[in-house]
């Protein structure tokens, strides 16, 4: 099952979500066997090692699908960001990134662990707020009342921009 989400959670500062196009992808660990009539545990070990696959095909995909719309996009670490987008805007619409890592640095100063990507992972989760129902419309107009005029004719700029770092 896939399942595409356009939001982050809502955030601590206003309780409000952010733009984030993303996607999850859940493999139901069953599969049935039509010889035995019956519902089996499905083998699905290759398929969890070859998620690093099927995620870089996911960000593939989706990146040439924004350079088939006319917008340019560069690396960022295993995915990619839109070319023109800076770090300041794109920190500006990352509030529940920020909130899980000022989270981790509270901990890890407090108690000296360290967190792995797998703890992290688990404090995003507890630290998330309730989602929350709003007409996208709505959050489309809020979002668009947090930009600046210079982030606005950023952004309205982006259309046509080469490429960086990628095959064209």
């Amino acid at each position: 099952m896939h399942v595409t989400h356009r939001t982050t959670r809502p955030n601590q500062q206003d309780h409000l979500p952010d733009k984030s196009l993303h996607s999850h992808v859940v493999v139901f660990n069953a599969t049935y066997d039509a010889e035995e009539r019956k519902f089996k545990a499905a083998q699905i070990g290759q398929i969890k090692k070859d998620v690093p696959f099927y995620e870089a095909a996911y960000q593939n995909r989706l990146a040439s699908n924004l350079r088939e719309m006319g917008c340019g996009i560069r690396r960022k670490d295993k995915a990619f960001e839109i070319e023109g987008v800076n770090e300041a805007l794109c920190k500006k619409f990352s509030r529940r990134t920020e909130t899980v890592e000022l989270a981790k640095r509270t901990i890890e100063g407090k108690y000296g662990v360290i967190f792995g990507l797998e703890a992290k992972a688990k404090l995003g989760a507890t630290t998330r707020l309730y989602k929350v129902d709003i007409r996208e419309d709505h959050l489309a107009r809020y979002w668009v009342c947090r930009l600046t005029e210079k982030e606005k004719e950023l952004l309205a700029s982006l259309k046509g921009r080469l490429s960086y770092g990628m095959k064209q």
